[in-house]
């Protein structure tokens, strides 16, 4: 399965390691990880997400991480099998 990153998303991305490396690069690269690993989990089983409530007539969904309250949306159409 293949991810296919929106340009908004690189620079979201990019924007996010950037705000936590001003304290500290360490950090930053741990949370940049972190997110790397979530998408490529969520990428495995991308029927684990929830539809979002707003957007409910579309393919997006989302996956929560519950103890940091973190959410990474996806489009479902993305995902190429």
């Amino acid at each position: 399965m293949n991810i296919i990153w929106s340009a908004q998303a690189r620079g979201d991305l990019r924007a996010i390691r950037n705000f936590i490396a001003r304290d500290s690069e360490h950090y930053a690269r741990l949370q940049i990880e972190r997110l790397l690993v979530r998408v490529e989990q969520t990428a495995g089983m991308p029927s684990k997400g929830h539809p979002v409530h707003e957007f409910i007539e579309s393919d997006l969904r989302k996956s929560t991480k519950a103890a940091t309250e973190s959410s990474t949306a996806f489009r479902m159409s993305s995902f190429k099998w």
